[in-house]
């Protein structure tokens, strides 16, 4: 990737930016799968001065940890870039470029959780061959099936308004999928999903709160909605759709992200909790059943191996191609600059009664993070013949913030 784009940010002097330059470099180790990638970020100031900013996730010892570098000035002319002094990311970043200083405490979450979930990766047996087949729509497009007990899933974390909502919409009729979970559902995405999809999705339940706004769009009625207020103020959505008679469990979750707590990274307050209660919910039900959502966790934490524990199957894992990484795809300071994502936090989980078939990673719409799709179907035919018809209609139910 490389762009160049006008920008006003933030710098020593009270500088304006001229120019900024992005690039993203990819290493790889033979055929092993090992990988490492660099980000950098290029900016001329009106001072004359240049910077450049960058960071990678290389396998850095001591430690084991990856190597955040810093921010300095250099000397460039054209391709050239020649470091002349070097600035501590504590020191100089912080107090004199506070917009940029704001996501340096996540890239060095992001880069720490990246390599676990790389090494995890290297022995995934789907990745030996190479890190290069990346799992993406393109690649894995999923299939339809001629039959009513498979349908298309898909779950998308919106960004809380990175996504314009018409793009989203324009998205979704394209997708062909039959299930939708999104995290994240700004008032004016809840709005568009009510209006503009109503035709494809005849069955909804959205609620429209920015970052715990979520929803459920389906083909398939929708014969039971409950909000759950598992962490206060991030209420999950536990929904009963009906399959060809097959009545399908579905939790829309999305707990929160971890922070960096004096040089740690910690659970947020209300994490715990809620995950048990997410487990208990996965245990307890005894229809066919699906957990979708950005979880915040990777493949390689106890959370995942819990969520394998009780029966559940990480799709992506069992059947997708590559890494799967889905975030983060730009960093909301400076949203025009893509970049290659580093983690795998968003899931589609389905219970043994499910056969995966298929699974992806979507394109990219303006979210930090990309989609996840996958084409699953009942592992037994026979399985909705043994419990009936799943009863009556839910079209739809939108809650958005009321006007104070």
């Amino acid at each position: 990737m490389n762009a160049i784009l006008g920008a006003r940010i933030s710098c020593c002097h009270s500088a304006t930016v001229k120019t900024l330059t992005a690039r993203t470099s990819h290493f790889r180790l033979g055929n092993t799968g090992i990988s490492a990638r660099q980000v950098s970020i290029w900016f001329t100031t009106s001072d004359a001065q240049d910077w450049n900013l960058a960071w990678s996730t290389p396998l850095s010892l001591p430690g084991i940890l990856p190597r955040l570098e810093t921010c300095r000035p250099t000397a460039w002319s054209g391709a050239s870039v020649v470091p002349t002094s070097t600035a501590n990311l504590d020191g100089p970043l912080t107090s004199t470029m506070p917009m940029q200083a704001r996501f340096v405490p996540l890239m060095r979450l992001i880069v720490v959780l990246a390599l676990f979930s790389a090494i995890h990766s290297i022995f995934q047996p789907s990745n030996l061959s190479g890190l290069a087949l990346a799992g993406t729509a393109e690649d894995l497009e999923p299939t339809p099936q001629p039959d009513e007990t498979s349908m298309t899933v898909m779950t998308f974390n919106l960004g809380n308004g990175l996504v314009a909502p018409a793009d989203l919409v324009s998205y979704l009729r394209e997708s062909e999928a039959d299930l939708v979970a999104l995290q994240e559902v700004t008032p004016e995405i809840a709005e568009a999903l009510e209006t503009d999809l109503a035709d494809i999705f005849p069955y909804r339940e959205v609620r429209g709160l920015g970052i715990p706004g979520k929803a459920l769009l389906s083909r398939y009625p929708i014969t039971r909605a409950e909000w759950l207020e598992l962490n206060p103020g991030r209420p999950d959505l536990l929904a009963t759709v009906n399959l060809a008679g097959q009545p399908v469990d579905v939790l829309v979750a999305h707990p929160p992200p971890p922070e960096l707590n004096g040089g740690i990274v910690q659970p947020r307050e209300g994490t715990f909790e809620q995950f048990d209660r997410i487990v208990e919910i996965a245990a307890e039900s005894e229809n066919p059943f699906l957990l979708l959502g950005d979880l915040n966790v990777t493949s390689l934490q106890p959370r995942h191996r819990e969520l394998e524990s009780i029966g559940l199957q990480d799709v992506f894992g069992a059947v997708g191609s590559g890494t799967g990484f889905t975030f983060p795809k730009r960093l909301p300071p400076l949203p025009e600059i893509l970049i290659d994502p580093v983690l795998r936090i968003d899931y589609i989980w389905a219970s043994e009664a499910w056969k995966p078939l298929s699974a992806s990673v979507g394109e990219d719409i303006g979210s930090d993070h990309l989609p996840v799709i996958a084409r699953i179907t009942l592992a037994d035919e026979s399985v909705a013949k043994e419990h009936g018809d799943a009863g009556g209609r839910h079209r739809s139910h939108s809650v958005l913030p009321q006007p104070t």
